[in-house]
């Protein structure tokens, strides 16, 4: 039988586990972005050998591997940034906007700034928690570098007591684009 200090500290070393995961992954996809690979043929041959048929058909492969692959980073990407973002609580001052500022583009991560500026957090306990239900890649194009990913959320609303909760679905879109090979969220806008 387990006791309940052992109990504690496997779920504490279990959290910290997870959390140095989290990390790992982020950094995995911050930094290693995947290389570009480019086409060496721009026409298609008249006539096709069997092994050229091949090459040719391996290649669609590779490029609709590389499509999924991409949709796949940014939908990931978009759920783990809307978890963050959209959780706040007026005690931890902004910390969820500034925790997700890495995963922002230069352009955003100036607006956010600006406004962390202007704004104060409010002295009446408020707090969010936002999870993501689903998210639907809405548009995305490799070769300009942009996308679009639509996701809804449950929000639990906390209004002068973290017991006072009310709970509402809200979508919100979230604009990607590549900055030196790595997906980056241009924009995030509450619908």
């Amino acid at each position: 039988m387990i006791s309940p200090n052992q109990r504690r500290f496997i779920l504490w070393a279990l959290l910290i586990g997870i959390i140095v995961l989290i990390i790992w992954l982020l950094i995995q996809v911050l930094y290693h972005p995947k290389p570009k690979q480019t086409s060496s043929s721009s026409t298609v041959p008249t006539a096709q050998t069997p092994s050229s048929a091949n090459s040719l058909s391996q290649q669609l492969q590779q490029k609709e591997q590389e499509s999924r692959t991409a949709t796949s980073d940014v939908l990931s990407l978009a759920k783990q940034f809307v978890a963050r973002y959209g959780s706040y609580s007026n005690e931890s001052v902004f910390a969820n906007i500034r925790d997700v500022m890495p995963l922002m583009s230069k352009a955003f991560q100036q607006k956010t700034e600006t406004y962390l500026a202007a704004n104060v957090a409010p002295k009446e306990y408020y707090g969010v928690t936002t999870r993501v239900l689903t998210a639907k890649t809405t548009t995305s194009s490799e070769t300009n570098g942009t996308a679009t990913v639509k996701l809804t959320t449950q929000r639990e609303e906390s209004v002068t007591s973290p017991q006072n909760k009310t709970v509402k679905y809200q979508d919100i879109l979230v604009n990607f684009v590549k900055e030196s090979g790595v997906w980056k969220i241009d924009s995030a806008v509450w619908q």
